[in-house]
C-alpha cells in the first residue's frame, strides 16, 4: 500500500511537471516575431541605420534653400585681405585711360567689332574722337541688312576705303536734303543686288571722286 501511494504521487508529480513544460505551454505566434525590433505592444521602436544606399540617402539631412543662399552670399570681410599694391590701385581713383596716348587706344580699338566702336564712342568725349578715326573704318562689310534713313551719308563720311553693300536694302532718303559739298574717300563699292533709288546712287557717285571699281550687278 506505501508503495502503491509513492508510485501514484511520483505519476502525479511527473504530469505536473510536463504541463509546464515549454512543449506543453500554449504559445503566442507572434510574440516571438519581431516588427521593427518591438516585442510587445508596450516596448520602444528602435531603428537600426540600414545599409542600403536609399536608407542613407533619406536619412541624410539635406541643405535648405535659405541656408545655400546664405552660403553664396559673400560676407562684410570678403574681401578685407588684398596685397597693398592691389589695394593702392582700387583706392586710388586714377584713370589709368588717361595715361594712354591716342595712338595706343586706336591699337586697341582696332580689335573691336564695328558695334562694339559704336558703344565706345558714348563713353566720353576722347572715346568720340578716338572711334571716328579713318584708320578703323577702312573697310565695312553691311551686306543683307537694312540701312535706316540718313544713315549711308553717316557711313561714307567716316573715311571708308572699302565699302560692301550686297544685297542691303538702303531706306530714302539716304543722304540729308540740304548737305554741303563733300568728297569722300571711298574707292571700291559693291552694291550687288542692293535696294537703292537711282536719285540716291546718283548722288553718292557724285561724292565719290577716288572710286576705283563699283558692282552693280542685277
Amino acid at each position: 500500500q506505501i508503495l502503491a501511494q509513492t508510485k501514484r504521487s511520483a505519476l502525479c508529480s511527473e504530469g505536473s511537471s510536463n504541463s509546464n513544460s515549454p512543449s506543453k505551454r500554449l504559445r503566442n505566434p507572434l510574440v516571438a516575431v519581431t516588427c521593427n525590433n518591438q516585442i510587445d505592444g508596450t516596448a520602444l521602436l528602435n531603428f537600426q541605420p540600414s545599409t542600403s544606399r536609399l536608407a542613407q540617402g533619406c536619412l541624410t539631412k539635406k541643405p535648405s534653400s535659405a541656408q545655400i543662399t546664405t552660403r553664396m552670399i559673400p560676407r562684410d570681410g570678403f574681401f578685407v585681405f588684398r596685397t597693398p599694391a592691389m589695394s593702392a590701385h582700387i583706392s586710388s581713383g586714377i584713370n589709368y585711360f588717361e595715361r594712354l596716348s591716342d595712338e595706343i587706344l586706336l591699337d586697341i580699338f582696332k580689335w573691336l567689332p564695328k558695334k562694339t566702336l559704336l558703344r565706345m564712342a558714348t563713353v566720353c568725349r576722347r572715346f568720340n574722337r578716338c572711334s571716328h578715326d579713318d584708320s578703323l573704318w577702312t573697310r565695312l562689310d553691311l551686306g543683307l541688312r537694312t540701312i535706316r534713313p540718313r544713315a549711308l551719308e553717316e557711313i561714307v563720311r567716316r573715311g571708308v576705303l572699302v565699302l560692301r553693300l550686297a544685297q542691303t536694302s538702303i531706306q530714302e532718303p539716304a543722304f540729308a536734303p540740304l548737305t554741303e559739298a563733300f568728297t569722300v574717300r571711298l574707292q571700291y563699292l559693291d552694291l550687288s543686288m542692293a535696294s537703292i533709288t537711282r536719285s540716291s546712287l546718283l548722288r553718292l557717285l557724285s561724292h565719290c571722286r577716288h572710286l576705283k571699281k563699283i558692282s552693280l550687278k542685277n
